[in-house]
């Protein structure tokens, strides 16, 4: 991870001023995560401020555990995962 990311993620992660806080509890956000795009370097998880996501330790493919979203109902939408997966793995959006 590059220096200018690992900062500008935990400025963010760990600012509660910057915390969005989804209004519509009735609205689940959508995140998509493209497991074949994904390399399993767990940026998204590590960043995430609401620890929406985390690795699904019972299953192991190409080599690392794959990315899951456990939480979706602790989503705030902020798109941080988005933004810093290197990857474009993951897709955030508003509930449907």
């Amino acid at each position: 991870m590059c220096g200018i990311c690992g900062i500008l993620g935990w400025l963010i992660a760990n600012d509660p001023l910057i915390l969005p806080i989804r209004c519509s509890s009735s609205e689940m956000p959508r995140i998509e995560i493209k497991q074949e795009w994904c390399k399993g370097c767990y940026i998204c998880i590590e960043f995430c401020p609401r620890k929406v996501l985390e690795r699904d330790e019972a299953v192991f493919v190409r080599g690392f555990h794959p990315v899951v979203v456990a939480r979706p109902e602790d989503c705030t939408v902020c798109r941080l995962c988005e933004l810093l997966c290197p990857d474009l793995a993951i897709a955030v959006s508003e509930g449907d």
